[in-house]
């Protein structure tokens, strides 16, 4: 019955990934190789996480196109952000090659929350994910 339930919001979290974003994608910053960051701000929403905690939902995109190592994708990201804490966690993640085509994609099976290191391209998509107003 575990496997159903994570396989169940395995599937959830790709078609969040997939339906309705992109359209507003606010720049974070880039990465100390080249990859920028953002954050689409459509995706916000509050919720409350497994615990009852407040949380930020976000879908964060990373390009790494003007990465000189390695062929030029995007990676998409849901996050739940607890901000009042400063922590993180991936619920999932899907990949994509240059021409836009879904090369990999998985959904973590019970993700734990991660401090956000401040300075970080993480933190500042943190920063901007909950400053943004929700929508």
């Amino acid at each position: 019955m575990v496997f159903g339930a994570a396989n169940g919001m395995m599937q959830l979290a790709m078609a969040f990934l997939m339906a309705g974003t992109g359209d507003n994608w606010a720049y974070v910053s880039a990465g100390k190789q080249g990859a920028i960051w953002y954050v689409d701000t459509s995706s916000l929403r509050d919720e409350r996480d497994d615990d009852g905690q407040p949380v930020r939902r976000a879908i964060i995109k990373t390009q790494y196109a003007a990465v000189s190592t390695g062929p030029a994708k995007d990676i998409k990201r849901l996050i739940l952000f607890n901000c009042q804490e400063e922590i993180s966690k991936t619920i999932s993640y899907t990949e994509y090659d240059a021409t836009g085509q879904e090369t990999r994609t998985y959904a973590y099976p019970t993700p734990a929350y991660d401090v956000v290191v401040p300075g970080t391209v993480l933190a500042s998509a943190m920063a901007k994910a909950c400053s943004t107003t929700a929508q």
